[in-house]
């Protein structure tokens, strides 16, 4: 029956009856089997809590028409809120509607994530209708339910997160952008709104990708451990920090954590302070035994000096001194900032939201293209604010007929330049190469720019520089593409 489970409705029931994740990777008699370890009281029909969506599609391919979502069997649901224990996995049950006749499956994702947008978890999986693996494809109009886990990290903290939900083509990575009635596009659908309580039991000890000596830190609260995947970023970059901490026995306060970045000279470059499961489960509130895996994520400035920086943790409790430990040193690496308008051929104007303007191209009026040959050209950007962001920037090349030629995305200046790190006011000089197709037939051609969020593949709004909105969100330039002449 495993293998008859091509959609995972087995594995959902029996998640959501269960205690802990399944064992897996058994067998028996040659064959491979999951053990469930399932719950005393448990129940295989589907609660009643299953409500209709309407307007929501997911680009040309399909309209999401219900959803039925818990936490395991331990969860409440009131006002698009589910209410579960942290140590319970997020079930659902998706209803689809093709929009059109679709020769392959998608993939759908479902993405947790707490209230700074991090991902807490993700659960992806085969958009497939009810016929497969039979038919790989849909039908126009055809109808079909998608079953999923989402199993929840140990160590999660308390608190509130959000589900949301995209469509994508595994193959091209294309997210098919989320549009519902009267709202503007995105890349994710939000389902609702996940209030994660203390788990059930305070979870085993959490295992930290760097210990920490805890022999001077309160006997009810200790940060244990941390994870710190790079020890060394760009201006503007954020350091992923995650702690690890603990309660050996019942906290008598609500601690709090402080993360500072610290210069060679001790000053503070860059600091965040955060009370772990707060507001609504705070230290003093949690059992001996509870273990959390905390996200300490350190913004840096984008005009932080390149250098060399000590990366520290203090645990505060009022009216009790700092208990300060140092956990990493990171390498600060700039890059060359042009403060001042660089000369600029073929000036343009355009703005694209609130967040960067083009100010023009260096290269000449007339590109001549050749079959297989680049063509290149240099954008002059300038950042209006800094952000937070992943902005990617797209060249286009397009025939007479409006058809795609040739195209670049990527982070501006060959990767050097992520949004992330600008500064308001700086100028960009950002290289663009296209590649010719082989097949390139004579004629002009039209050389047009523009920029989207990687997360949400939604493009920034342009207007030029009247104000008036731009078609399709991208800006001409004002050059000639030329082959074969």
């Amino acid at each position: 029956w495993i293998f008859a489970d091509v959609k995972g409705l087995l594995k959902m029931l029996l998640r959501r009856n269960s205690v802990g994740e399944p064992e897996t990777g058994l067998r028996q008699a040659g064959m491979p089997y999951v053990s469930y370890q399932l719950l005393e009281s448990r129940d295989f029909e589907l609660p009643a809590t299953e409500r209709a969506i309407e307007g929501v599609t997911f680009g040309d391919t399909f309209r999401l028409t219900g959803a039925n979502l818990g936490g395991g069997n331990r969860w409440t649901l009131q006002d698009g809120t589910v209410t579960m224990p942290a140590d319970q996995p997020i079930w659902a049950v998706l209803r689809w509607e093709a929009l059109q006749p679709l020769d392959s499956p998608r993939k759908s994702s479902l993405v947790l994530r707490d209230e700074q947008g991090a991902v807490a978890a993700q659960a992806d999986d085969l958009l497939a209708g009810d016929r497969f693996p039979d038919q790989l494809g849909w039908t126009a109009g055809e109808r079909g339910s998608t079953y999923h886990v989402v199993e929840l990290p140990p160590g999660l903290p308390p608190g509130h997160y959000t589900l949301s939900l995209r469509v994508y083509d595994e193959e091209s990575g294309r997210v098919y952008p989320a549009q519902e009635a009267g709202l503007p596009e995105s890349g994710e659908y939000v389902l609702a709104t996940i209030a994660v309580e203390l788990p059930l039991a305070p979870a085993a000890e959490l295992q930290a990708q760097h210990a920490l000596d805890t022999a001077a830190m309160p006997a009810d609260f200790q940060v244990i451990g941390y994870d710190l995947p790079v020890a060394s970023g760009a201006p503007g970059d954020s350091l992923p920090l995650v702690l690890t901490v603990r309660s050996p026995i019942t906290p008598a306060t609500d601690y709090a954590v402080q993360v500072d970045l610290l210069g060679q000279d001790g000053i503070v470059a860059a600091s965040t302070v955060i009370t772990p499961g707060a507001p609504t489960y705070p230290p003093s509130v949690w059992r001996a035994g509870e273990s959390f895996r905390i996200p300490a994520s350190l913004a840096t400035d984008p005009s932080l000096p390149g250098g060399t920086y000590t990366l520290a943790a203090s645990i505060l409790a009022a009216g009790r001194a700092p208990v300060r430990v140092e956990l990493a040193s990171i390498e600060i690496g700039g890059r060359p900032r042009l403060l001042e308008a660089p000369p600029v051929a073929l000036p343009a104007a355009a703005r694209f939201g609130d967040s960067v303007r083009l100010v023009g191209v260096n290269a000449p009026e007339t590109l001549i293209a050749e079959p297989g040959a680049t063509v290149s050209v240099e954008l002059v950007w300038q950042p209006l604010r800094s952000e937070s962001r992943n902005l990617v920037r797209f060249a286009q090349l397009l025939d007479g007929g409006g058809a795609l030629v040739a195209q670049q995305d990527t982070i501006p200046c060959s990767g050097e330049c992520p949004a992330t790190s600008w500064l308001d006011g700086e100028y960009l000089l950002d290289g663009v190469t296209l590649l010719m197709p082989d097949t390139l037939a004579a004629g002009d051609y039209r050389l047009i720019t523009g920029w989207y969020d990687a997360e949400t593949q939604v493009r920034l709004d342009a207007v030029d520089g009247d104000g008036v909105p731009l078609p399709e969100n991208v800006v001409e330039l004002p050059l000639r593409v030329s082959a074969g002449q």
